[in-house]
């Protein structure tokens, strides 16, 4: 009886006020959700319905705010090789790998500009395509075991901006050129050892997209970051070169993309009458190519801007590989598509992370936005109720902000938050849209064929969650739900010691401290309270009940990072190549070198320890 009292009341509430968004108590969120999932098979990035029926993707997409250029107008032209941060023109050969050269520049580029790489950085883009497009881990271990595909030809099949962000944002490069060579032919590269997957020289933060009628945001992007990637349509019938007007290229008649470059400038006034057809304004990109530096203008050609063909401007934002130590992710090739209510402008998405090896300070969270001027908020939950929601904990930290272009995003924590080893913290993330859109999340979803591979996805219940309008108490699985997880990461670091086991004393890899040089470590021992704990050999032991040692903790000495006890222009040159990011600095190194207090290693502690040098010279 009081069922159908509360169907006739809903009956009546529809028909009165149809405009109102009700979702039936009959029916979940989930269910009621709309989809569209990613054919990102080839250049162009297509979308489809419930039906496999194109969508517009417009749709999604409100037109972004205006650029904020009014109090720093910007040039009429830029280059940014006149800065010294953009690297050489390389050749992709007889290979499919444009893409990931493309990436790979604009990742260099953003490292130079940053002063966070040398001017001669050297990026891998064979380790990028093999562990973009043979995503699938084999670690069991693995977190995102069970997810992305398997090419089998990796270096001719081709790829997009989307491969590059999840492979990058997952942390699988970018290596070093000199570590995984990108020869031109596809049997001479790849079989690189699993243990490689995660080997990173930079971390990808932020990746924007922005339209193609955004040139003001373009041209900003490029002044912020050194250059953008950009695909557009290759014929070269289409292409002009000589030596008055150098090389460009121009078509009106394909809209489709079939290669992708990097931009590093433009020029408003280059003139339309260089092209043979002419454009309908004057105005062009300069792009950088990865067709060799035989190629066009050193490797560079001018693009006009009306080109019919010109899409996925994106960005790529790196920062320093020592940035953070974890990367606490459940989505191993990022989001297949998303879900959305319709008339919905608030969605909220959340993970569960368990905390196994040591108490860790979670410092940042990232997620992708597939939809422009969108209002997030980010809130981290601790002590989680065993087998509870996501929010059924404490409110340990709240961040908001905008964001006008589609794209993944890093949201560093205002305050670090600890959570201690056992325990479960969520990251809840909330999308808040305009009227008249539909708030969206972006998900894994089931198993599925892309257009060119099999999608893989895996994900276990009581881990992903999504709800509507920050209904908190109605949070879903939607791995339950056969659409794996939601694509939410959190970057951590680790806290207290963490015991490795080992029998071998001289395996000193587990620091605990830096001190000046000389000191006595030696009443540090009864800090650690335990009659299992040793001082041997300058070093502290553990053993356990039967005598075994089960770790070593190794002092570190500032100034010292080669580990021979002293500290001469040996460290300094060490200290040098770890700040200019030329070396990655090991456990012993980034304590011993950090002598500014700072969060990583920078040219300041390189002159701070060449001023202790010259003194150390100056006394004796």
């Amino acid at each position: 009886m009081m069922t159908s009292i509360i169907s006739l009341f809903l009956s009546i509430v529809l028909a009165i006020f149809p405009f109102l968004n009700v979702i039936s108590p009959h029916k979940s969120i989930i269910s009621s959700m709309k989809t569209v999932t990613v054919d990102d098979s080839g250049s162009d990035i297509i979308l489809l319905d419930e039906d496999g029926a194109e969508v517009d993707e417009s749709i999604f997409y409100d037109e972004a705010e205006d650029s904020d250029v009014s109090e720093n107008p910007l040039p009429s032209a830029y280059d940014s090789r006149d800065y010294g941060i953009i690297t050489d023109a390389k050749a992709q050969g007889n290979t499919g790998c444009c893409w990931a050269f493309a990436a790979v520049s604009a990742a260099e580029t953003s490292m130079i500009k940053k002063n966070l790489a040398p001017a001669d950085i050297n990026y891998s883009e064979a380790h990028l395509v093999w562990f973009g497009l043979r995503s699938l881990s084999a670690n069991r271990s693995d977190p995102t075991y069970g997810d992305g595909i398997f090419s089998e030809y990796p270096y001719s099949d081709g790829g997009n901006w989307l491969r590059s962000v999840f492979a990058f944002a997952r942390w699988s490069g970018p290596q070093l050129e000199d570590n995984a060579p990108f020869y031109g032919f596809p049997q001479l590269m790849g079989n690189y050892d699993e243990k490689e997957r995660y080997s990173s020289y930079a971390h990808l933060q932020n990746s924007r997209y922005i339209p193609s009628d955004d040139r003001d945001g373009i041209k900003q992007a490029i002044i912020d970051h050194g250059s953008i990637t950009v695909s557009y349509y290759h014929n070269n019938m289409f292409l002009q070169s000589d030596s008055e007007n150098g090389s460009r290229y121009y078509q009106k008649s394909t809209t489709s993309s079939n290669h992708t470059a990097v931009i590093i400038g433009w020029d408003d006034n280059y003139s339309k009458d260089n092209f043979s057809k002419d454009p309908d304004s004057d105005g062009a990109w300069l792009v950088k190519n990865s067709w060799g530096a035989d190629w066009g203008d050193n490797g560079f050609f001018w693009l006009s801007y009306c080109d019919a063909s010109l899409n996925y401007f994106v960005s790529f934002d790196m920062e320093s590989a020592d940035n953070y130590e974890n990367n606490n992710q459940y989505d191993g090739f990022g989001y297949k598509g998303w879900g959305y209510l319709t008339g919905y402008t608030e969605m909220s998405a959340a993970n569960i992370f368990n905390v196994k090896k040591c108490d860790e300070s979670v410092r940042a969270v990232s997620f992708h936005t597939v939809q422009q001027n969108v209002n997030y908020t980010v809130e981290i939950y601790t002590d989680l109720e065993s087998g509870g929601s996501p929010t059924d904990g404490t409110l340990s930290a709240h961040e908001t902000g905008f964001l006008k272009y589609r794209g993944y995003y890093t949201i560093p924590l205002s305050a670090p938050v600890t959570v201690a080893k056992g325990s479960s913290y969520a990251a809840v993330i909330t999308f808040d849209v305009p009227e008249g859109s539909n708030a969206c999340i972006p998900i894994e979803y089931p198993d599925g064929f892309d257009g060119a591979h099999v999608r893989s996805y895996h994900g276990e219940e009581g881990v992903s969650y999504i709800t509507s309008n920050r209904d908190f108490d109605l949070w879903e699985d939607t791995a339950a739900e056969g659409l794996n997880n939601v694509c939410i990461k959190t970057f951590s670091d680790n806290l207290g010691l963490r015991l490795k086991e080992t029998s071998d004393l001289k395996s000193r890899d587990n620091y605990f401290g830096a001190f000046e040089i000389g000191t006595d470590i030696s009443p540090l021992v009864s800090e650690f309270k335990n009659r299992n704990v040793f001082y041997q050999d300058g070093c502290i032991v553990l053993k356990d009940d039967e005598g075994n040692i089960t770790d070593t903790f190794y002092p570190a000495f500032y100034g010292d990072l080669d580990g021979d006890g002293d500290c001469d222009n040996d460290d300094l040159k060490i200290e040098f190549d770890i700040s200019i990011g030329e070396i990655q600095p090991n456990a012993m190194q980034k304590l011993s070198g950090n002598l500014t207090g700072g969060r990583r290693i920078t040219p300041d502690d390189y002159f701070e320890l060449y001023g202790r040098l010259k003194q150390v010279q100056k006394n004796e």
